[in-house]
């Protein structure tokens, strides 16, 4: 009974030990927020941007902010995260829930000595946008695999790339880069087919991997797949949200685009896509 009761009276201490951190759940404008400050806070605090979350998904806080605050806080440092009041490409409202979120922190805790931005893809891309839109309020940036070319560039590289692997991989996609139906399942639609032509036949992505368009990131013929597989799945998950943004006004036109590199010359202004 002894050996029990001393069991149990640890795992109470650690657990009152664990949850000594003061940790706040709130919303803000439709957003979901949590702001973490240590016992032993040393003054600072790291804001933290999530990544692309499809539009038709439901607003939730990134789960990745855990782990975000389990490598920050046991060193002191306060962690304030959220999701955003909408899904999709919402750099602008990611932007403003973002900067509003530190007042929300400086309001609960006390302005902090510094602040640090961090994100991951287009997360990365709204920390930028912080930093560029406030230098003096924001003391660091920390962008991961960040949309750092902005929104314009992002798109038509993803849309270059779906339209020339539709060029060299014929009806292995289920549309043309201007007509991506909406809720298909990306896995099993895009990236399954997409994979399984280029096994069979890698010859299209070695030429895909010379056009001057499209800068495909890698160094192995593995990371060469991997990286169209990428832009063809972020191309799919976004189209509609996009779409949706522009409100069928089109966010791509290659009419006017000469393929330039490795690309069999009929195919240089051969497969067209305005919209």
């Amino acid at each position: 009974m002894r050996r029990a009761f001393v069991i149990t009276f640890a795992v109470l201490l650690n657990v009152g030990w664990i949850f000594a951190d003061e940790v706040v759940d709130g919303s803000l404008g439709g957003s979901l927020y949590r702001l973490v400050r240590p016992t032993n806070w040393n003054g600072r605090l790291v804001l933290y941007a999530h990544g692309f979350v499809p539009s038709d998904e439901p607003v939730a806080l990134p789960p990745e902010g855990s782990l975000l605050t389990s490598l920050l806080v046991p060193q002191g440092f306060a962690v304030a995260y959220s999701s955003f009041s909408e899904n999709g490409w919402a750099v602008r409202d990611g932007t403003e829930r973002r900067h509003q979120l530190l007042g929300v922190f400086s309001a609960r805790f006390g302005r902090p000595e510094r602040v640090y931005v961090t994100g991951v893809s287009m997360g990365g891309l709204i920390a930028i946008k912080l930093s560029e839109t406030y230098p003096g309020m924001y003391a660091g940036a920390l962008p991961i695999g960040a949309v750092a070319g902005g929104s314009r560039q992002q798109f038509d590289y993803e849309a270059n790339v779906w339209t020339l692997f539709d060029f060299l991989y014929p009806g292995v996609l289920p549309s043309d880069a201007a007509n991506v139906p909406e809720r298909i399942d990306v896995t099993q639609a895009v990236v399954l087919p997409a994979l399984a032509a280029m096994q069979a036949d890698p010859t299209g992505a070695l030429i895909m991997a010379q056009i001057d368009q499209i800068p495909i990131p890698f160094a192995t013929a593995e990371e060469l797949v991997e990286s169209i597989l990428a832009a063809l799945a972020y191309y799919a998950m976004e189209f509609t949200d996009l779409n949706n943004r522009t409100h069928g006004q089109g966010f791509f036109d290659n009419s006017e685009t000469q393929y330039t590199g490795a690309l069999p010359p009929r195919a240089a202004s051969s497969h067209q896509c305005r919209y």
